[in-house]
């Protein structure tokens, strides 16, 4: 035992080896009494050689520790146990963990399998601990790599549960966790691959969707561990060269049948296939590598297993997480770009029963499946399938479940960048006509709404001419701001179009939607005064008239002070329009009965309630209308133009607002003159005050403004005797110089 316990110490892994082993044999053959006495004196020495760096040194060290335990009992190490949880959580180095896993193991197996059944609860609820120290979770997963080599098929009964935290471990951001928990992985793979398939292939099947690419990535690597094991290939060869060529062969696929079944297989090998395309690079090489090496004909393989594949790229397509469903559409363009032709018949019919699922996520993904064989197929073989296509999509238009309305939205889009107009013809007027069904109408509809938010351009053009009053209800159904920007820019761009029909559209729907919405859209009045009174000057007299309607909508909505803001946006429009109107009048504003009622109320709320800056806008504004009006369309409005306008220059203003309203009086009296008769007296008097007042451009247009008025005079006597007076009574040879003038 000297000769033993001075060995342990040396420096020489064979000795230090065969020291252990000596021990371990011994106290496997001896005499529990005999040895009693030397275990104080050579624990220490197993203990040091449990930490060795040598792999070789530690496992054998490992061995004779279980050996003492099962010949002299637990109760004579009292403090081995302790010891060895402590070094497995020790932060000193892997090494530490590792042996002390090891020697965990050997110890653990000597005490019996009473003992694991107390400690695996705390082992695998530890390592699935994200909140403890990385070396801690490390440590505990190291007991997965010796656990199942000591206790072999007593084991078992822990391998379906310890495989998640596996693969957590799997998906840890330390590096060392990660490598740990792949060893695991394999060493249960190896040893189980024969016994415990049932318990642990399920983890590995979910493993290869889960949304961490590192679990993704790991568990493509387990699962080429267990089909190489289970073939009899090696994982080891190289599979560079084209994308599809194959190593695997028939016997070794029939060695896979055997051991998972016919329906496993194909899940197993879905998923692999899913893998080759997966967002993360390093997922791609690895399930393209094991794809290889286990697959004989990837044609042949992947018509085998069409229908599962295709009901795990449905459930991947209607996915929450991006990744899912972007590895299932490149999975289905590729499937479509290797098989074309011969596998469209099997994929098609299996989409269309997809709309017969009670999944709902399982429908949304039809729809995106076919979004994918569109986009990845040739024009010729869409019109090919396309009276297959069509009724899955008219179907899909009208789910009751939102999510694949909008779905089938965008394959209708992908359907129509592929076959052009038919996909209008051969669509929409069926689900016009749905609309018109009570049980399929509120579906019908938000199906246009989709449709209209991904092909507004080619559906506004086709839509609104066939069907006014169903594109009035789409466009009052748009609540949300994407929705009413989208109805706006698309309504704005089809009211400048060269057809009159579909001016007369356009600017039909803007009205019904100005009229009728509850929605906020004070953010596009600007545009609107714009498009709007541009379209009053359409050589289309139905436009115009619609257009009135539709400045009539929009204004009446207005509140007093929010008229005050929309004064110089109104005043744009009016101003970009005029160099456009022919013979001096707009003929919106000059229509029977209408005239300039739309927006007369917001350019007198300016002129009386406005700021100082706002009043003169909105007297130049309302005289640049007057410009643009006809005689006979402003009768009505004379007396509401003209009361303001006197009232203000009354009141003491700046010189701006006085020239402002001065010259849209002379406008006025330009355009109407006789009309203006009863406001005769109160003019002279207002025009003559303003002929005394101190600066220039006030009395010039005041003088101006009484020209026109002399006009209406039937004697003028008392006009000339009330201007000599006032050159008598002034000093200032300026004032005199302009009433002379």
């Amino acid at each position: 035992m000297p000769v033993l316990q001075r060995a342990l110490s040396e420096r020489s892994t064979e000795t230090k080896k065969m020291a252990a082993q000596i021990i371990g044999n011994m106290y496997s053959l001896t005499d529990k009494k005999d040895l009693a006495p030397y275990v104080g004196s050579v624990v220490p020495g197993l203990k040091q050689a449990l930490l060795d760096p040598v792999p070789e040194v530690r496992a054998v060290s490992s061995r004779a520790l279980g050996a003492l335990v099962r010949g002299m009992g637990e109760e004579s190490f009292e403090d081995l146990l302790p010891w060895l949880m402590e070094t497995l959580t020790s932060e000193n180095s892997s090494v530490d963990r590792s042996g002390a896993a090891q020697g965990l193991g050997e110890v653990l197996c000597a005490l019996g399998t009473s003992r694991l059944e107390t400690l695996m609860p705390e082992v695998i609820s530890t390592t699935e601990r994200t909140e403890l120290a990385s070396h801690v979770r490390e440590g505990y997963l190291m007991l997965y790599i010796y656990l199942p080599s000591t206790f072999k098929d007593d084991f078992i009964p822990w391998v379906g549960p310890v495989i998640p935290s596996v693969l957590k471990g799997l998906a840890d951001e330390s590096e060392y966790v990660r490598d740990t928990s792949l060893k695991a992985g394999q060493r249960i793979v190896n040893l189980y691959a024969d016994t415990a398939i049932e318990l642990f292939l399920p983890q590995l099947e979910t493993g290869l969707f889960d949304d961490n690419w590192r679990i993704r990535h790991s568990s493509v690597q387990l699962l080429g561990d267990l089909l190489y094991r289970i073939s009899g290939v090696t994982g080891k060869m190289s599979t560079e060269g084209q994308e599809d060529d194959n190593f695997g062969t028939s016997q070794s696929n029939q060695a896979i049948i055997e051991a998972l079944g016919t329906d496993r297989r194909n899940r197993v090998l879905a998923g692999l296939y899913m893998g080759r395309s997966d967002v993360s690079l390093m997922v791609r090489q690895a399930a393209l590598h094991v794809w290889k090496v286990v697959v004989p004909n990837t044609p042949r393989i992947l018509r085998e297993i069409l229908p599962t594949l295709f009901s795990l790229l449905l459930g991947c397509l209607a996915s929450t997480s991006f990744d899912k469903r972007q590895v299932a559409a490149r999975t289905l363009g590729d499937l479509v770009r290797k098989l074309g032709e011969r596998v469209l018949p099997e994929i098609i019919p299996i989409l269309e029963r997809g709309l017969d699922s009670d999944k709902s996520d399982e429908r949304q993904g039809v729809c995106i499946g076919l979004s994918e064989i569109v986009s990845s197929t040739s024009k010729e073989q869409v019109v090919q399938y396309v009276d297959s296509l069509v009724p899955t999509v008219r179907r899909a238009l009208i789910d009751p479940l939102p999510e694949v309305r909008v779905a089938a939205a965008k394959t209708f889009d992908q359907l129509h960048n592929t076959i052009g107009t038919k996909a209008l013809d051969d669509i929409l007027p069926d689900l016009l006509q749905k609309m018109d069904d009570p049980a399929l109408s509120e579906y019908a509809l938000d199906g246009l709404r989709q449709v209209m938010a991904v092909k507004s351009r080619v559906v506004l053009p086709f839509l609104v001419p066939q069907e006014l009053e169903g594109a009035s209800s789409l466009v009052l159904s748009v609540h949300d701001d994407v929705g009413i920007r989208t109805i706006m820019d698309e309504l704005m761009a089809a009211s400048k179009n060269p057809a009159p029909g579909m001016r007369r559209a356009a600017i039909s729907l803007l009205h019904s939607f100005c009229e009728e919405t509850k929605v906020d859209y004070s953010q596009f009045i600007p545009a609107l005064f714009r498009g709007i009174i541009h379209l009053m000057n359409d050589t289309d007299d139905l436009v115009v008239d619609m257009s009135w309607n539709a400045l009539n909508a929009v204004t009446k909505h207005l509140e007093p002070s929010e008229q005050l803001q929309y004064i110089s946006h109104l005043r744009q429009a009016v101003k970009f329009v005029a160099d456009d109107v022919k013979d001096g009048d707009l003929p919106g504003f000059c229509l029977p009965k209408k005239g300039i009622a739309p927006i007369l109320p917001i350019f007198r709320e300016g002129i009386l309630n406005g700021t100082p800056e706002v009043k003169e806008q909105a007297a130049n504004g309302l005289g640049e209308v007057i410009s643009l009006t006809s005689a006979a369309a402003l009768r009505p409005f004379v007396v509401n133009i003209t009361g303001p306008l006197i009232r203000i220059l009354g009141d003491r203003f700046s010189w701006n607002v006085k020239v402002a309203v001065l010259q849209t009086l002379g406008l006025l009296l330009g355009k109407v003159g006789a009309m203006l008769k009863p406001f005769l007296p109160q003019l002279q008097t207002t025009f003559i005050k303003a002929l005394n007042d101190p600066t220039r451009a006030v009395r010039m247009c005041a003088a101006k403004a009484l020209q026109k008025l002399i006009k209406l005079h039937t004697r003028v006597d008392p006009l000339f005797t009330e201007l000599h007076n006032g050159v008598k009574n002034t000093e200032d040879n300026t004032i005199r110089y302009n009433i002379y003038s």
